[in-house]
C-alpha cells in the first residue's frame, strides 16, 4: 500500500493521486512481469504448468524468484491448482517452496481471524515444514523468508539490540534470526527487508509513541550499510508511513514531532534523488511498491512536481495510465 503521511491534518493535497496508487497496485500485482501474469492467470483457470515453467526459468535470480512466489502464492490462495502441482510433482522443490508459502499465508489468515483451527500444533507443523525445505534449499532464501512472514503472528521471544554493519537497532530475536539468514543468501532482497519491517511493526504496535520511532532505527541502519542507489535507501519512506497509518504521529510531542518530519525530508531526499534520480534508476521486481511509496510520501509532502515525476514512471512500468487529474503536478 501506497503511505499516506501528512504533515498537517488541516490542509491535504488532492486524493486523486493517492487513489490511483491504491488501485494500480491492486490492479497489477504482477508489477509489469508479462511473464509473471500470464501464468497467474493461467493457473487461476487451474493451469499449474505455465507456473512450474515460469519458476523453473527464473532459476537462482532470487529477488525475481521471492516476487514471483509471492504473487503466485497470494493467487493461489482458495485455489486448489498449488496442490494439484505438488501431488503430480512430489519430488518439486519449486512446488514445494510455492506451496510452503501458501500454508504460510492460509495459517496467518486464520490467526489473525482467531479461527479455532489455527493451534500451536499447527503452527509448529507449518514452521518445521519451512525449516525441513530450507535444508533441502540451502541457498535459497525463500523459505526464510516465508518463516519471516510469520514473525507479526507468531510472537517475537525478547527483544535484542543488534548491530547492522556501523549501525544497531532493537529487533525481535526470532524475526532478526529469520532475516539474517535470508539475506545471508540474498543480502538486498527487497521482501525480507520489508517484512522485517512489518516484523517491526507489529513489536512496536502496542509501544509509546516515542518508543515506536525506533522503527526508523531499523531503515537507518539499513540505508548505511548499502549504497545511495539501492532501492533499500526507500526503506525510511515505507517506515515513516506505516507509523502514520498507525496513528502515531499525531500523538508525538512536539519537539518529536519535528524531528520525525526533519527525517522524513531526509528519507524523502535520499530515495529521490539517489535511488530515483540516481545514475540510472536501479529497478528491481517490487521496484512499483517503491515507485508506489515514495510518489505518495512526495504528494503528502506537497512536492507534487515531484510526486507526478515518480507516478508517472510507476504508469509506465504497470501500464495502467495515471487518471487525467493526476496527470499534471499540483501547485
Amino acid at each position: 500500500m501506497p503511505p499516506s503521511f501528512r504533515l498537517g491534518r488541516r490542509e491535504r493535497p488532492p486524493a486523486s493521486l493517492h487513489t490511483w496508487l491504491t488501485r494500480v497496485l491492486a490492479e497489477e500485482p504482477a508489477l509489469g512481469d508479462a511473464s509473471l501474469r500470464r501464468a497467474a492467470r493461467h493457473a487461476a483457470m487451474g493451469s499449474w504448468e505455465h507456473a512450474r515453467d515460469l519458476l523453473a526459468a527464473t532459476g537462482k535470480d532470487w529477488a525475481l524468484r521471492t516476487h514471483r512466489v509471492s504473487v503466485l502464492a497470494h493467487g493461489a490462495l482458495g485455489l486448489q491448482w498449488a496442490t494439484a502441482w505438488l501431488l503430480a510433482e512430489p519430488e518439486s522443490l519449486d512446488a514445494r517452496v510455492l506451496g510452503a508459502q501458501v500454508d504460510v499465508l492460509e495459517l496467518r489468515a486464520l490467526i489473525l481471524r482467531r479461527d479455532p483451527s489455527a493451534t500451536n500444533e499447527l503452527a509448529a507443523a507449518v514452521v518445521e515444514g519451512l525449516e525441513e525445505l530450507a535444508e533441502l534449499a540451502p541457498a535459497d532464501p525463500g523459505p526464510w523468508i516465508s518463516l519471516l512472514t510469520l514473525a507479526p503472528v507468531l510472537g517475537e521471544g525478547r527483544a535484542v539490540r543488534t548491530r547492522w554493519g556501523e549501525a544497531s537497532f532493537e529487533t525481535g530475536e526470532q524475526s532478526f534470526e529469520w532475516f539474517r539468514e535470508a539475506v545471508a543468501r540474498d543480502p538486498e532482497n527487497w521482501l525480507a527487508h520489508q517484512l522485517m519491517l512489518r516484523a517491526q511493526i507489529s513489536r512496536l504496535r502496542m509501544s509509546p509513541p516515542r518508543e515506536s520511532l525506533a522503527l526508523l532505527d531499523y531503515a537507518a541502519a539499513v540505508a548505511a550499510a548499502v549504497d545511495p542507489e539501492s532501492p533499500l535507501i526507500v526503506l525510511g519512506v515505507h517506515a515513516a508511513a506505516a507509523l502514520d497509518q498507525g496513528a502515531l504521529v499525531p500523538l508525538l510531542r512536539p519537539s518529536e514531532l519535528g524531528w520525525f518530519t526533519e527525517r522524513l525530508g531526509q528519507d524523502l531526499d535520499a530515495a529521490f534523488e539517489g535511488w530515483f534520480r540516481g545514475a540510472g534508476l536501479r529497478r528491481h521486481p517490487q521496484a512499483g511498491y517503491d515507485l508506489a511509496a515514495l510518489a505518495g510520501a512526495l504528494n503528502r509532502a506537497r512536492r507534487g512536481a515531484d510526486a507526478h515525476e515518480v507516478a508517472a514512471e510507476l504508469a509506465a512500468l504497470t501500464g495502467v495510465a495515471l487518471p487525467p487529474d493526476a496527470e499534471e503536478p499540483s501547485p
